[in-house]
């Protein structure tokens, strides 16, 4: 795959992803608890809002209820989820940065700019491809 395909396609993952996140149930969200349960969902719901709970409806399988500590698991989805917009916005910034820079007129002193671009685009998009779970050659054919 060429650079600008390479590029293209970074960008059309980055753009499935930023659709599934905003499909999903808004951000930023929080592990929330009363003294029977604990559920994980936007800050300040409440029980219908839920995304997930512990799935008790007393506190009986000594889950998040009754002012338990919030283990690292659940810390972890809610992070997860307030952090992700973030990393697409990141990931988007790099790819135009590194292709806007790449794709400047060439001349011979700016030859290793140009290879560093490159590299650093080949790069990125071989870790938006690892995170993102999706395919993207980051090789020319």
């Amino acid at each position: 795959m060429n650079l600008q395909e390479l590029h293209a396609a970074a960008l059309a993952a980055i753009t499935q992803a930023r659709t599934a996140e905003q499909a999903a149930t808004p951000g930023p969200w929080e592990w929330q608890q009363d003294e029977y349960c604990a559920w994980l969902g936007p800050v300040g719901c409440r029980y219908t809002d839920r995304v997930i709970d512990d799935g008790s409806a007393g506190g009986e399988y000594g889950g998040l209820g009754n002012g338990a500590p919030i283990p690292p698991n659940e810390s972890l989805l809610a992070a997860a989820r307030n952090g992700w917009p973030a990393v697409l916005d990141s990931y988007e910034r790099q790819v135009r940065h590194h292709y806007k820079r790449w794709i400047r007129p060439w001349d011979e002193t700016q030859g290793h700019r140009h290879e560093y671009h490159e590299t650093q685009l080949r790069a990125l998009c071989a870790d938006i491809a690892r995170v993102l779970g999706v395919e993207l050659e980051a090789h020319d054919a």
